[in-house]
């Protein structure tokens, strides 16, 4: 009869037992448990010395006396002699300086004894088992680092002037490394909005990291000079000056109010002009509270950092029931189809933002539009006036 006590070790081995014997634990996750408690028995050999000596360890022969060693009481003896244990070998999972675990293989059985050539074959296994997670580390990692600094710079919150309601909605579509989508909405004085869309090519570090540096280098050319014409003039010195290797497309828009909104301390009178200004993103859209979407495009949508020439700045008013649409191109873009199929989808699903929630809405037309199994990611802005 087994006499149990308040050990962890002896109730592990007394239900290793009792697992072995009722057919609930294979021979493998036993043989497991006893080279682990082998090794606690006796820390200079198993996984507990490998890990230390960053060696691999042979054990042509496993005693009798070993088993002795693990085991906590004759029945649980009586286990691992069933279970014919011969040989085993345990090599340390090794990158560098590092020992990432040990990994151990056990004959039992078959009756075969592990010998050099065995040890050395296996060491080599384990030596490539420990690249790989290493990599697969590295790789976690990083995109965890790109992901952080994503979230970092996507605006929690955005501001809802009087006049104005918005709502925006990025998703993180990579599985593996986060993108380079950015926007914002900036309240300026005399109720004026500064508006922008943008988008880095490329995704992980590099691309979250420019992504921080243009929204940050946008607010700051908004501070010195909202118009449509500062912030792009400012955006192209900041390309030329520090050589930006990453293409990045951006939608920057100056809602002005029009006639007595200047002077409206209250708010309520909304409206006003919009000027809009394209550097190669994809085209915003206008949808008025009765009738089709309207697409606001620029003439020459000059790349940022292309070289010198003019900009075009549409203007176009904004009234009571219309909604503003910025996105970028993970919304509308498909593999296998035309960009434009994307686009006439997007002007079909617009009409849910001129009704109702506008929060609800932008993500009843993601979900309509967007292709759930693109690796893109998407950010959506709409801003209804009222």
């Amino acid at each position: 009869m087994t006499q149990e006590t308040d050990s962890p070790s002896v109730r592990t081995a007394t239900q290793t037992a009792r697992d072995v014997r009722a057919g609930n634990l294979t021979a493998r996750a036993a043989a497991e448990q006893a080279l682990e408690r082998i090794a606690r028995v006796d820390d200079r050999v198993g996984a507990y010395q490998v890990v230390r000596t960053g060696r691999s360890e042979l054990l042509s022969d496993i005693p009798d006396e070993m088993l002795r060693l693990a085991a906590t009481d004759d029945e649980h003896l009586q286990v691992l002699r069933d279970l014919h244990f011969r040989s085993a070998i345990s090599a340390p999972l090794r990158v560098r300086d590092r020992v990432l675990g040990v990994i151990s293989w056990v004959t039992g059985e078959t009756a075969y004894r592990y010998g050099r050539g065995d040890l050395e074959f296996l060491e080599g296994l384990a030596q490539r088992a420990a690249v790989a997670i290493d990599n697969a580390e590295l790789h976690s990692q990083v995109r965890d680092l790109a992901l952080r600094l994503q979230r970092a710079v996507v605006p929690t919150q955005l501001p809802q002037p009087p006049g104005w309601t918005i709502a925006a909605h990025h998703v993180a579509a990579g599985r593996t490394a986060a993108g380079g989508d950015f926007y914002d909405v900036v309240e300026l004085p005399d109720h004026r909005l500064a508006v922008f869309v943008g988008d880095v090519m490329g995704r992980g570090v590099k691309a979250a990291s420019t992504m921080a540096q243009m929204r940050a280098a946008v607010r700051t050319l908004i501070a010195q000079d909202p118009s449509p014409e500062g912030v792009l003039a400012g955006l192209d010195r900041v390309f030329d000056m520090f050589d930006a290797e990453q293409l990045v497309t951006v939608v920057y828009g100056l809602i002005e109010p029009g006639g007595d909104d200047r002077n409206a301390g209250d708010g309520h009178s909304a409206g006003g002009v919009l000027r809009l200004v394209n550097a190669g993103h994809p085209t915003p859209l206008l949808v008025p509270a009765a009738g089709s979407a309207r697409p606001l495009t620029s003439k020459d949508p000059l790349l940022l950092g292309v070289g010198a020439g003019a900009r075009h700045v549409t203007e176009v008013a904004i009234g009571p029931g219309d909604t503003l649409l910025l996105y970028t191109d993970g919304l509308v873009e498909r593999r296998g189809e035309s960009i434009d199929d994307g686009l006439r989808r997007l002007a079909a699903a617009t009409s849910a933002l001129t009704r109702g929630d506008l929060d609800d809405a932008v993500q009843r037309v993601m979900a309509a539009v967007r292709d759930p199994n693109s690796d893109d990611d998407v950010a959506v802005l709409a801003m209804r006036c009222h």
